[in-house]
């Protein structure tokens, strides 16, 4: 398994280290790290050959526990909320779990095999589709 999202959940705990005190300062750096995330994983989860049945799992994911999630500010689960009393990104880690079980599953496609690393999986097949 890739160190990918162990790296992004490392880069939110030390996020979480600098902004002690500063909770908007908190969401606005997490909140780049899940935009970056997200748009990374639509266009894993968007790909032909990506189960369908994930790929409902990581549109309701980014749905649900992205920070600018379309929950109402005074929802008690509101994501941001969850973000701030866990001092942790919910989206990062329900997206990881997925991206293990896309790879558990060893599915090969026409550039390899899905991996638990959505930016390797982009960069695999970006380089097969240029190639033909």
């Amino acid at each position: 398994m890739t160190a990918y999202f162990d790296d992004l959940e490392r880069g939110v705990h030390t996020i979480s280290d600098e902004t002690r005190g500063d909770d908007d300062a908190f969401l606005d750096r997490v909140g780049v790290i899940e935009k970056t995330l997200s748009e990374t994983a639509r266009l894993n989860s968007g790909d032909r050959e990506f189960p369908h049945g994930l790929r409902e799992q990581v549109m309701r994911a980014i749905a649900i526990h992205a920070i600018d999630s379309t929950f109402a500010d005074d929802h008690p689960a509101a994501p941001w909320r969850m973000a701030l009393a866990l001092r942790r990104s919910q989206l990062v880690g329900e997206l990881h779990r997925i991206f293990h079980d896309l790879a558990g599953l060893r599915i090969k496609t026409r550039f390899g095999f899905w991996t638990d690393d959505p930016a390797s999986n982009l960069k695999a097949r970006d380089a097969h589709d240029e190639s033909r």
